[in-house]
């Protein structure tokens, strides 16, 4: 079970529109877990969004030229080895309600062979696949989007509320990867409701 991990405020950029309250709800809740795959799969079971265990729906596999990280989005001195990085996009949905879309840039050479060879061919979440390094989300920023009212949970074209850029790292402080999740409002759910 990976690290819980509590940004300080000042460790992270804030930027976007004002939070409203459910999409404040939702960022806590994230800038509390260990990973994404953690953070939606307790928040959905809590709120009864979907159904069964988190899945990654693939959209993009590829090994990538190291410039693309930076010039994609300027994520500043991040140090990931640059032999090998591969960039994946995923959706991540649970049953048929479609969470969030996450890209992630990380040093295939770093994982071991079982775990490069899950995410080229299973619908595993990231963190997940690399949950026996322990993992922990160190977010260095977060923006608000707009989002007008409360969704259907199950709609097909939910918009996003939240952007999350993050550092995934080891337990023992090893940079494992990059990642820039947008969360989408299929997520929101009304203020009065704590987890």
């Amino acid at each position: 079970m990976g690290h819980m991990h509590k940004s300080a405020a000042s460790d992270i950029a804030d930027c976007g529109q004002t939070m409203t309250a459910p999409v404040a709800l939702l960022n806590a809740h994230i800038l509390r877990s260990a990973t994404v795959s953690d953070a939606l799969q307790t928040w959905c079971e809590a709120y009864a969004i979907g159904w069964g265990g988190l899945r990654s729906e693939v959209l993009r596999m590829e090994l990538i030229e190291p410039l693309s990280v930076a010039d994609g989005l300027l994520f500043g001195e991040v140090q990931l080895d640059p032999t090998g990085l591969m960039y994946r996009r995923v959706n991540l949905r649970r049953g048929n309600a479609h969470l969030a879309t996450a890209e992630i840039w990380y040093a295939d050479a770093c994982l071991p062979a079982d775990m490069r060879a899950r995410l080229a061919s299973t619908d595993a979440p990231f963190g997940r696949v690399v949950a026996e390094f322990e993992p922990e989300r160190r977010n260095f920023a977060v923006i608000a989007h707009v989002a007008d009212t409360l969704p259907d949970h199950n709609s097909q074209a939910a918009r996003p509320v939240l952007e999350h850029r993050a550092r995934l790292m080891s337990g023992d402080g090893v940079m494992l990867a990059v990642t820039r999740e947008l969360f989408l409002e299929s997520l929101l759910v009304a203020e009065d409701c704590v987890v």
